[in-house]
This record gives C-alpha cells, structure tokens and sequence, in this order.
C-alpha cells in the first residue's frame, strides 16, 4: 500500500507542474500502442511505470489492461491463517450501499477510499451520493480536485461550481469518465464540493496538510457533514510507517477529535488474476457490493496480523466483473444507465482518432 501512496506522490507532481496548461486528449487519452510503448519505456521505474499505465488505461475504459498493468508492480497478497478463515465463512453479506448509508446517519464525517485504476470505485460512492445528501452530507471533498489555478481557469473550485462538470482544468482522475461523472452528479445534487489536496514534498506533510484542508470546512461550519473520497490508505488511522507518520484520516482525527466512518474499497476488489487477490476475496461470491457481518451485527474490517488490520472501519468486497458487450457490467448501475451504440455514421461526423468497441 505504501508502494500506491509513492505513486500517487510521483502523479501528484505531476499534476502541479503541469496545471494550467491545456492537457489535451492527445496526452491523456492514449491508444492501447501508445501505453503499451510508453510502459516499455518507462518500466525501469518499478513503483511508477505500472500504476501510470494502469491508471492511462483506465481512462480509455479498458479495465482488464489496467488491472494487469498495475499487478506488474505488486507483489502477491499475504496467507490468511486457518482460525480466522473459519470465523470469516461464518459471516453474512449484505448490501454495503444500505449499510453505509444507514451507518452514515450517525456520522459527521465519512471517508472512502479507490484504487485509482479502478473505477468501479467510483461508480459505488456515486451510488451513495443521493442518499447521503439526504442523510445531511453537504459538503463533498476529492483528493483529485485542485484549488491550483492556471492560464486557461484561475479558479477552478469556484468555476466547478458555477459551471456544474468538470473540465480538464478541474483536476487528473477525473478525465476519467467516471470520475467525472461523480464530480458533475455531487455539483447536481447539491453538495458543496471542495479540493483539499495539499502539494508537499515529503509525505507527511503531505497527509497533514490534506487533514487541515478538511478541517478548514469545519473551521467555517462546525456542525459539517462532510464526505470525501481519496485513493489508497490516505484513510488510514493508523500511522503509515517511516517517512509518512499518520495518514491523512489519523491526522484529522488527531486535530478535529471526530473519530471519522473510514471505508476500506481497495483491498477486496478483483485483481487480474486469482493469486493476485487478498485471499478473503478469493473465499467471496457475491452478486453486490457487499460487506460481512458477523452474528452480532458487527461488520468485517479486517483480522490481527492482516495488512493495515485497525487502519479501517469497513472493508466493501465488489463483485467480479461480468462484460456486457464487451464492457463492465456495474457501468449499467443496476438499470439506472442504459448502453447505447454508436453508429458507425456518427463516427464518421466526428473528425479526429476515437475509441471504439464494435458492437458484437
């Protein structure tokens, strides 16, 4: 996990230095070639070349590549032992979306993490937006977000907000459409949406600084209901270990004294392979995301001896992913979104290189 939070450094710097100029399509959306040489390229760099590729295939839509891209730079998971595998399979899913949200109803602060190559991440905290609105959230902070003005938007925050989506300007992930999608949808609903990134050098005052960006909300509106949505163990309340000292959720926790609902979505997701897979994962068949109760009620976060063990207060298992012509079925949102094809007429129309998957 710590090896994720060095790349996410590694793109953050990448984000400053090149705010404010136009990122056109051309550096973003890239052809399946053009990852694939630059990956080859690039490789010499172990920690960053694959989760850079990843995450540039997760733009264009292709999960599968960017599943296995990120597994060459990630070591396999850990062995479960047998006491708590007999003590996992006497749990319960059940559906995280209604947990959460009931959950939330007692909570001023709520944290969710993704991996950043993933978006069915997104899609799920997209599908508590509206019910969290309604439970009192107001207020929606993104680690991808950027207050960094530039040439073409000095104020992206405040033109986010008047003008309702997001734009290349906005911030990195979220040219990922589904990213972009829960940025536009948080606008729409209502929520007072806010950056908080903080662009440090060293780790950890990268952590402390993203905790007082939070904190500033409250500082403003004490009585806040604030959710936010970051990568990787940025939600951590324990501490990360050398360089980086508590993560941001610990930090927070440590200058507000809210005890913040952290949600753990990284660890029980599909990789591109089985043996790649937290071995939970592999114990799971689930047809929702889902998490796992025992008989008291209590929920599943996570065993003694497991990695970042007491670092979360749920773990969420997603489904495996089942491909309906040829992409994911969770972009269908159980119903809410409709697949439509694109003629081959329109494409015509268009003028420029463009993605396509031929209807089968």
């Amino acid at each position: 996990m710590k090896k994720c939070c060095l790349v996410c450094i590694v793109v953050l710097f990448a984000i400053a230095k090149g705010h404010g100029q136009n990122l056109g399509r051309d550096t973003l959306y890239l052809f399946t070639s053009q990852i694939e040489r630059r990956f080859e390229k690039d490789k010499s760099n172990e920690q960053a070349a694959p989760s850079f590729a990843a995450t540039f295939f997760s733009f264009i839509g292709d999960c599968r590549n960017a599943h296995t891209y990120f597994d060459k730079g990630n070591d396999l998971p850990g062995k479960m032992n047998s006491e708590d595998s007999l003590r996992f399979l006497r749990m319960k899913p059940a559906s995280a979306r209604n947990y959460i949200i009931e959950r939330s109803k007692t909570e001023q602060v709520v944290m969710i993490n993704e991996a950043h190559h993933v978006p069915q991440h997104r899609v799920f905290t997209l599908s508590l937006l509206q019910a969290m609105y309604d439970n009192g959230f107001r207020y929606f902070g993104a680690e991808t977000l950027s207050n960094l003005g530039g040439i073409l938007d000095p104020n992206p925050m405040d033109s986010l907000r008047k003008r309702g989506y997001p734009t290349l300007e906005t911030g990195y992930y979220t040219v990922e459409p589904q990213y972009g999608e829960l940025i536009r949808a948080a606008v729409k609903i209502g929520f007072k949406v806010f950056a908080y990134e903080a662009y440090k050098p060293v780790p950890k005052e990268r952590e402390i600084g993203q905790a007082r960006n939070i904190q500033k909300v409250l500082l403003d509106d004490p009585k806040a209901r604030i959710l936010v949505h970051c990568g990787y163990a940025h939600i951590n309340e324990d501490s990360l270990g050398g360089v980086w000292g508590k993560a941001m959720a610990g930090r927070f926790r440590e200058f507000t004294g809210i005890n913040p609902l952290t949600i753990n979505q990284q660890t029980l997701t599909e990789r591109s392979r089985p043996e790649m897979e937290n071995p939970y994962y592999r114990m799971m068949s689930l047809t929702e995301p889902s998490v796992f109760l025992n008989e008291k009620g209590d929920v599943f976060a996570g065993y003694k001896g497991e990695d970042g063990v007491t670092a979360y207060d749920i773990r969420v298992a997603h489904p495996r992913t089942k491909y309906v012509n040829g992409r994911p079925d969770w972009l269908q949102m159980n119903g809410q979104r409709k697949p439509h094809f694109v003629s081959h007429k329109s494409l015509n129309k268009i003028g420029y290189p463009c993605l396509q998957r031929r209807k089968p």
